[in-house]
């Protein structure tokens, strides 16, 4: 019940709020962007049990804030959220989530160059993507409380030989940690990935560009080593702000210490698509070579992601995703060695918002997930977040 009356008083401020039109504020150099969320759901797989999985009702609340450079030559960033959810009926299983997030960035200039770090706790299964660029979801999906861990940076100079055709030497560096939360918190994977990558680029038009390169990666964790070399074209195009794809197409030959060698074809493509004013589509999707976790064997990663978002009436959106995922070991026999168990994952969901004031947002939500061994989980929630 409790949940329940934050979600009216929230939606009383809210509407208080209505003649308030902009979000955030300009403080100096910076902008700073506020906001605070209640959510109530129902979980069909709340718990797992003795005698199977049991379901549950629980409540969240949130807080975040985020701020952010004024357009300069460098854009930085940086955001913090922290959140708790309770259970009705497992009150032992109620914990804690937060994100915490940083970002700098050289733009505009032929010298590329940025870091970026995230440490997230999450409790299920973390499979957001961002379209606007192409992030996400997590390298190793669990639907267990888990924290993570990722560091990134790079660094790379685009030569340009003509108006047309330039050359971009780069070397990148990722760090990924994610552990289980709990009793010993016990850590799921740990790699380290440095890459070095030469591409050449030429802009066929104002908009559409071609690349070819190849690139060289190491990759250690914990148990081995592994050596990976590609070989690759490319292609993307700008039609608008909104409206872009980028697609690549490779072959990859990989050599690790314990886990054997293979050879694949390796793509990666993204597509965000303005099909009319009110409604949008996008797509991701390709797969890669990449460590093992949880003691098994490297393997190959596949990802297929979709969605759209419609802007129906007024105020209100509808909007739907879904996400695939598939791991298969470098010499194919993952099904039959320790490695990752849950192999064919499934991710569907769908949301109908409406925009109750330019600062308060409601949300209905429901989200199917199919991982293979466990039963089908399905989550409906109502959720109300407020932004200033």
């Amino acid at each position: 019940m409790k949940i329940y009356l934050i979600l009216l008083v929230c939606a009383g401020v809210g509407l208080s709020a209505a003649g308030q039109e902009t979000r955030g504020k300009n403080l100096g150099p910076v902008r700073v962007e506020a906001e605070a969320g209640v959510r109530a759901a129902h979980d069909s797989r709340a718990i797992s049990l003795a005698s199977g999985y049991d379901d549950d009702l629980y409540s969240e609340v949130h807080a975040g804030l985020t701020v952010e450079n004024q357009p300069a030559m460098f854009k930085v960033g940086a955001g913090a959220e922290y959140g708790y959810r309770y259970y009705s009926e497992y009150s032992e299983i109620d914990d804690d989530f937060y994100t915490l997030d940083a970002l700098l960035t050289l733009t505009d200039s032929p010298l590329k160059m940025g870091v970026s770090g995230e440490f997230r706790k999450s409790l299920n299964y973390a499979t957001a993507y961002n379209e606007e660029t192409g992030e996400g979801p997590d390298s190793v999906l669990t639907d267990l409380p888990n924290t993570r861990f990722l560091a990134e940076g790079n660094l790379g100079y685009e030569f340009a030989v003509s108006d047309r055709f330039s050359i971009l030497p780069e070397y990148g560096v990722e760090y990924y940690n994610q552990r289980l939360s709990g009793d010993g918190d016990t850590e799921i994977a740990d790699w380290t990935i440095q890459t070095v990558h030469a591409a050449a680029s030429y802009q066929y038009t104002e908009k559409t560009r071609f690349n070819a390169g190849t690139e060289y990666s190491l990759q250690e964790n914990k148990t081995e080593t592994g050596e990976v070399a590609a070989a690759y074209v490319g292609a993307q195009s700008s039609i608008s702000d909104k409206t872009s794809w980028k697609v690549r197409l490779g072959y990859s030959f990989a050599d690790y210490e314990t886990s054997g060698s293979g050879t694949a074809l390796v793509s990666d493509f993204n597509m965000l698509w303005l099909a009319g004013e009110q409604l949008r589509f996008y797509g991701t999707g390709g797969n890669e070579y990449q460590p093992g976790y949880d003691g098994g064997e490297a393997r190959i990663l596949y990802r297929l992601g979709y969605g759209f978002r419609w802007a129906l009436l007024s105020r209100w959106t509808l909007s739907g995703r879904g996400l695939h995922s598939y791991e298969d070991g470098v010499d194919g026999a993952a099904a039959g060695s320790d490695a990752q168990t849950d192999d064919l994952k499934h991710f569907f969901n769908t949301s109908l918002g409406r925009e109750i004031t330019s600062r308060l947002f409601g949300t209905l939500d429901f989200s199917y997930t199919i991982d293979g061994i466990d039963p089908d989980r399905a989550v409906v929630s109502l959720s109300l977040l407020y932004r200033y």
